[in-house]
């Protein structure tokens, strides 16, 4: 099944989005503060109603739980440089789209980690935890972590979680 799921973006208007600092990882930072101390746009005074909000949305294969990441002016051959917004679903999937053309509606690239006989753990899955009552999830369970992204080296590492057979796995992934 394919969910729609929203983007909202502060503020990422053309004029914007070179400014922008990369998000490589989970609040911005090392210490997961949340923070970005090098923000000069915007301010109390103008994020409001008519200046901040959705500006598209994406369609990918699952549930988002990981926060999604950004970086500026990465080279995707054919189509040169474009700031990218990476994007990990709970069914192993992880997406590039074009952070700031709205009528580029298609991924720029994306990865599945599942295949014949591998599948993402289901909520189900989970009997014995909680008492049977395991409700963190509502379906499957597969990347949850936001990944990180190695600006210096343009890796990004994430965890997938997979069921292979009757095994629960989970795997670390450089893309």
């Amino acid at each position: 099944m394919i969910r729609i799921i929203l983007f909202i973006t502060a503020c990422i208007l053309r004029s914007y989005t070179f400014a922008q600092i990369n998000v490589s990882t989970q609040h911005n930072n090392l210490s997961r503060t949340g923070e970005n101390t090098k923000e000069t746009i915007l301010n109390i005074d103008n994020v409001n109603q008519s200046s901040f909000g959705k500006i598209f949305t994406r369609t990918v294969d699952d549930q988002i739980y990981a926060q999604p990441l950004i970086i500026s002016g990465v080279n995707i051959p054919g189509k040169g440089k474009r700031n990218v917004v990476f994007v990990a679903t709970v069914n192993n999937s992880v997406y590039a789209f074009d952070a700031e053309t709205p009528a580029e509606s298609n991924f720029l690239w994306k990865t599945s980690f599942l295949s014949t006989g591998v599948v993402p753990p289901r909520n189900t899955d989970m009997t014995g935890a909680c008492g049977g009552n395991y409700l963190d999830f509502t379906g499957n369970m597969g990347i949850v972590g936001t990944p990180v992204i190695d600006t210096v080296t343009g890796i990004l590492y994430v965890v997938a979680r997979t069921k292979e057979g009757t095994n629960y796995v989970q795997k670390l992934h450089g893309l």
